[in-house]
């Protein structure tokens, strides 16, 4: 009988999303902590995968947003708003939820991942997060609370998204469709298997991205926004395998990928964020938004695997961005307030 019960638990809630809808976690969270007139949070993480997962070998099960809530020893109280493939666009809509609550966050941490600014993550259907952001919307501009979704229905619009022409360096691929078909494939051949890895790492990270891009408008605007609400902002640039992505492409991996991020930290200083390299010295209480750079700060021991491809953080790499991010919190908050205090 008892087995019993969970089966019939997950029937009742698939049945329920069927006719009404998902519910949208983590708008209820914001609603719940920001909007209900009992303390509040005083840290907003918010974050993709890189945040959220964890290698199956690590002891330290914990997200990086949890590691920051303990590195804070409960000076801080920490909320995580994390989601896989999260970028951009629907973090801004998220902090204009902050326009109405009855209270906000003191911070909101923000990272920035740089594929997120490749085809291959902003153009794919599924990850746009349309309803998701109708419901954002609608909650910030007075319309009303809802939190349930119905799933967009996007394999109609994947021909179309794989006939996407695309310009990179150091390829001959031209087609978001030739990419997808390597990135989907896992071939036996060493040779093969070297050879879409190369791929990989040139379509997930080395796009040129301009000014123009629209999820760096969608940052210039969130960074505006948080400093109209008052809102003390950190972005960092999340981490990426840059050892493995050198050992696959080669030197010129690098240039092109230093290039991309100067146009996101150009974009950002452009915008009064002030630059932390390291915390000594760095005068902030008085500074609304601040950046740092994790993107070439890990060696490859830090991803899930040592030739991992993408951006997933083991627990030793989870440590690292979690302990950095404490110590510019710590002076974030200076001077001391009620809510925080450096032990």
């Amino acid at each position: 009988m008892a087995k019993g019960v969970p089966v019939f638990t997950k029937r009742v809630k698939r049945l329920m999303n069927s006719i009404l809808g998902r519910q949208y976690g983590v708008l209820a969270k914001i609603v719940e902590d920001f909007d209900r007139g009992h303390p509040c949070s005083d840290v907003v993480f918010l974050g993709d995968s890189t945040v959220l997962r964890v290698a199956n070998e690590d002891q330290d099960r914990r997200s990086t947003a949890e590691m920051l809530a303990g590195d804070l020893s409960g000076a801080a109280r920490v909320l995580e708003l994390s989601h896989g493939a999260y970028h951009m666009a629907i973090y801004y809509h998220m902090v204009n939820t902050f326009r109405v609550t009855r209270q906000q966050p003191r911070l909101i941490i923000v990272p920035i991942n740089m594929r997120s600014f490749s085809p291959q993550w902003y153009l794919r259907p599924g990850w746009e997060f349309a309803p998701e952001i109708r419901l954002l919307r609608r909650y910030y501009s007075g319309q009303g609370l809802r939190l349930r979704y119905k799933k967009a229905r996007t394999a109609k619009l994947e021909g179309e998204y794989r006939k996407t022409r695309v310009e990179y360096p150091m390829t001959s691929l031209r087609t978001v469709g030739e990419f997808e078909e390597l990135r989907l494939n896992h071939p036996d051949s060493p040779t093969q298997q070297e050879r879409r890895r190369r791929e990989l790492f040139i379509y997930f990270f080395l796009h040129p991205i301009s000014e123009s891009h629209p999820l760096l408008v969608k940052l210039r605007e969130m960074v505006e926004l948080a400093q109209m609400l008052s809102i003390r902002m950190l972005f960092y640039i999340s981490s990426i395998n840059v050892e493995a992505a050198m050992r696959s492409v080669g030197q010129e991996f690098e240039r092109y990928f230093a290039m991309n991020v100067k146009v996101v930290k150009d974009a950002l200083a452009k915008q009064n964020c002030v630059f932390v390299k390291d915390t000594d010295g760095n005068d902030l209480c008085d500074r609304l938004t601040a950046y740092t750079d994790y993107s070439r700060a890990l060696g490859s021991d830090c991803f899930f695997h040592t030739e991992s491809i993408d951006e997933h953080l083991n627990q030793k790499g989870r440590r690292f961005i979690s302990e950095g991010i404490r110590d510019i919190t710590f002076k974030l908050f200076e001077p001391v307030g009620s809510a925080v205090e450096q032990s």
